[in-house]
This record gives structure tokens, sequence and C-alpha cells, in this order.
């Protein structure tokens, strides 16, 4: 098997009625402000519609490391060998249903566009949440030397 076959790529956007009913009222705003002149507020609302409709989680993985990426700028990179424990999520509370984002919750950092599937706990303590779509062929990767295939590109 080739080194680029063990790769893991996963991009989580998110998409539910609260992100979409926020994009939906930011865009009105974004209107109505236009409309009435004011394209500074126009513009910042604008950027803001775009930045909360094109939030993403990006999950990258390979044999060696783990990088986590928001809006396609990387915020952390984990070692598979610091990884103490990776815990599939069955549930996430409603705070973290409804948004997004990358913040603190329940003691973890939480990167996350709807629930977070996914948490690693390292050998430090740090607890991460992670929004990945196939949770199971990262955790096949981090758990194993050969990893499943289904979920892993070339």
């Amino acid at each position: 098997m080739s080194i680029a076959s063990l790769n893991f790529h996963s991009r989580v956007f998110g998409f539910n009625a609260f992100k979409g009913a926020i994009v939906a009222i930011f865009a009105v705003l974004t209107a109505f402000f236009f409309w009435s002149n004011d394209f500074t507020v126009a513009g910042i609302l604008a950027a803001a519609t775009v930045v909360i409709g094109a939030f993403n989680i990006a999950v990258d993985a390979n044999p060696k490391s783990i990088k986590i990426s928001a809006l396609w700028i990387p915020v952390r990179t984990i070692d598979i060998s610091d990884i103490k424990e990776v815990e599939l999520l069955g549930s996430a509370p409603l705070s973290e249903r409804a948004t997004l984002g990358v913040h603190i919750l329940d003691g973890s950092w939480s990167y996350h566009a709807g629930p977070a599937t996914m948490r690693i706990v390292t050998h430090g303590g740090n607890r991460i949440r992670v929004s990945v779509d196939n949770p199971e062929a990262l955790l096949a990767l981090v758990n194993s030397d050969v990893p499943a295939p289904a979920g892993f590109r070339a």
C-alpha cells in the first residue's frame, strides 16, 4: 500500500436549519443596509454572511499526525504518537449542535461545524472535540498500522 493511500481527509460544512436561518437573516440585513446606502455596514454583513456560509472544519491525517483546519486555516496539529484515546461521540450538547466554531466546550477544545463526532485525548491530558464526516475511518488510521480503505483517498 502506498504512503499516499494512508491519508485521510474530511471537510464538514455543518449545514443545518440554524445556520441556514442565520445566513438568510444576514443576507436580508445586508440587502436592507445596501439599499439604505449604508455600504460600510452592508459590506461588513456581507463578509460575515460569506464566512458563516462557508465555515468548515477540515481534518487531514496521515500515519504520523492529524491536522485540523477551520475555514481552510490550520489551527491544530496532533502527533498520532501523542494520542492516548479516541472516542466516537454519539450525541452532542445543544450548544454544539446548533452552532459552529472553535471554542472551549465541556473542558475540551471544540472544532466543529454542527455536532462534533469524535473526541481525541492526548497523553498530556488535552481533550479535543472535532467534526469529522467519517469518524470510523479516522479511528482506523489512529488505532491501526493498516487502516481500513473506506474514507481514505489516494
